[in-house]
């Protein structure tokens, strides 16, 4: 018998992921969409796993997971940071143009 198992996506991260493709199929042509929704699924899962995977070896290292939590923290900040600053400039064109 495999040692291997299979990951598992939990549900609250499936219903996210859901929720994007379907805001990307209303707001984006056919032919954009497809390869969106496919991005998202290849990076959404990547990310996913790869936290998984980190916070895995963080817990080897360290005997806890406070480090992992912490770097978790600090990731989703500095994605907080990167969306605000794309809104920002965005926003900021906007009303440039106008």
């Amino acid at each position: 018998m495999s040692s291997f198992s299979a990951p598992s996506i939990e549900p609250k991260s499936a219903w996210i992921v859901a929720s994007v493709s379907l805001g990307i199929m209303a707001f984006s042509f056919g032919a954009e969409s497809s390869w969106r929704i496919a991005a998202l699924l290849l990076l959404s899962g990547s990310g996913m796993e790869t936290g998984g995977w980190l916070a895995g070896i963080l817990y080897d290292y360290f005997g806890y997971y406070a480090p992992a939590f912490a770097i978790g923290v600090t990731a989703n900040l500095l994605n907080f940071a990167m969306i605000a600053t794309l809104v920002i400039r965005q926003n900021h064109v906007t009303l440039r143009a106008q």
